[in-house]
């Protein structure tokens, strides 16, 4: 049995790397999408993960599919649309913080339907992961609802990555109306504080978290930017602040979280397990390895190994040891 399979959305990221006195710009092609982020950021931090999804039969669904499996990812599930082109992105970057222009709607990412996938292979895992990407199109959504409950009639917990991108609907309500339907069998949300203010009018995560705990949900994680990640666990709520950091490019960051936060269930034995205590390292893991994530361009190829973040973590372990001496 694998640990985690991740189901949605693979795009070619186009990231801006320099630009010319008459505003042209040159562009990177760096494979991205928030599921296989965060499928490649779990799986270099040692997990072993499959991606499910769809990529167009061109030359960036065949660099997509290439940089999963080299980065240790299962791709055999990485399915190919002879009709649709492979989803991609245009980032703008300002001082390191993104924004997106998608080619997305159309695209074979959207494009996958249930009876394409081979369901007990898919589900050998110990979780799931799902995007909120994954709610935009009807095929998509469709695979990834069945996916839900199939994993639930078996007992594998779901996490689910808010990722809420206003240009891919026509209002928040109707993605939150989409999100409101699975909220019960997801054991694990995570959003950030922007997400939490769009569909449940707060980022009191006291509030939010009891509201969702209500609900099923065992795990709500808030991610906060340059203040680091929050959770709400068992009726207690905790923060780790973020580590320094020479912010190159976000664009990864939040899906750099998430692999780093499900490794961390996992190799505590899983939800049922935590302890407050342990989901406090697992949130500072986290927002070590998000640290090193953003000092480089790109999400995929700036995701760290399980050496990079360890040693982040280690690191502010000594400067906190040094600075209370």
């Amino acid at each position: 049995m694998r640990e985690l399979t991740a189901i949605g959305d693979i795009n070619i990221d186009f990231t801006p790397i320099a630009f010319s006195g008459d505003s042209r710009q040159l562009f990177q092609a760096n494979v991205g999408g928030t599921a296989s982020n965060c499928a490649v950021a779990a799986s270099k931090l040692g997990v072993d993960t499959m991606f499910v999804g769809k990529v167009g039969d061109d030359f960036m669904g065949r660099q997509a599919r290439e940089v999963l499996r080299a980065n240790g990812v299962d791709t055999r599930m990485v399915l190919t649309d002879n009709e649709r082109y492979t989803s991609h992105v245009f980032v703008t970057l300002v001082s390191g913080e993104r924004s997106f222009t998608f080619a997305v709607l159309g695209s074979a990412s959207l494009n996958l339907h249930p009876t394409e996938l081979d369901l007990d292979d898919v589900l050998d895992t110990r979780m799931l992961y799902v995007s909120g990407v994954n709610f935009v199109d009807e095929a998509i959504r469709e695979t990834t609802r069945v996916l839900i409950q199939s994993a639930n009639a078996r007992g594998i917990p779901v996490a689910i990555d808010l990722n809420y991108r206003a240009f891919l609907y026509e209002s928040v309500h109707d993605f939150a109306r989409e999100i409101d339907d699975v909220i019960p069998s997801v054991s694990v949300l995570k959003g950030s504080t922007c997400e939490f203010d769009d569909l449940f009018g707060t980022h009191d995560l006291e509030v939010v978290g009891s509201k969702l705990a209500a609900r099923g949900v065992r795990l709500v994680v808030m991610s906060e930017d340059m203040y680091g990640a929050s959770c709400y666990f068992n009726g207690a709520t905790q923060s780790a602040a973020a580590f320094e950091a020479n912010v190159v490019d976000t664009t990864g960051a939040g899906d750099c979280l998430m692999g780093a936060l499900i490794r961390g269930i996992i190799n505590k034995g899983g939800i049922d397990s935590l302890s407050q205590e342990d989901l406090g390292e697992v949130l500072k893991f986290g927002n070590a390895a998000a640290a090193v994530c953003i000092e480089g361009y790109g999400a995929i190829d700036a995701m760290p190994s399980l050496h990079q973040a360890t040693e982040r973590t280690l690191q502010a372990r000594k400067q906190l040891a040094e600075a209370a001496s």
